[in-house]
């Protein structure tokens, strides 16, 4: 059986003071009040939203219309501060699909990196 792709994050993070454990676990969080059985073929989809300090956000999903799904793989999406994807940023003017888990938290990391917006 392959593991949840958030669980997988959280396993990569290694030891507590990593930066984005805050994050991941506020954005799990969110993820289970709304949590609906949302099984496909045999793996959960997974959804999370997180916020930076900068104002910035970001959408990590994995689900059978994401890039990468077929292949166990993560989508992410650079988020506004209301939340709305963004295409002009330093990190992307896409959506960045096909991401391993650990391609994911150096997208992350980046992100919250980014200078702070209004």
């Amino acid at each position: 059986m392959q593991a949840e792709p958030e669980d997988v994050l959280q396993s990569m993070l290694g030891p507590e003071g990593n930066s984005l454990l805050p994050f991941i676990q506020d954005a799990k969080d969110k993820a289970a009040e709304s949590d609906d059985d949302n099984s496909n073929v045999g793996r959960r989809e997974m959804a999370l939203v997180f916020q930076f300090p900068n104002n910035y956000g970001a959408s990590l999903i994995s689900h059978r219309f994401s890039y990468g799904w077929t292949d166990g793989l993560m989508e992410i999406a650079v988020l506004d501060k209301h939340n709305k994807i963004t295409y002009e940023t330093t990190i992307t003017n896409d959506v960045i699909g096909w991401l391993s888990a650990s391609e994911a938290l150096i997208v992350l990391e980046a992100i919250k990196a980014l200078p702070a917006i209004d």
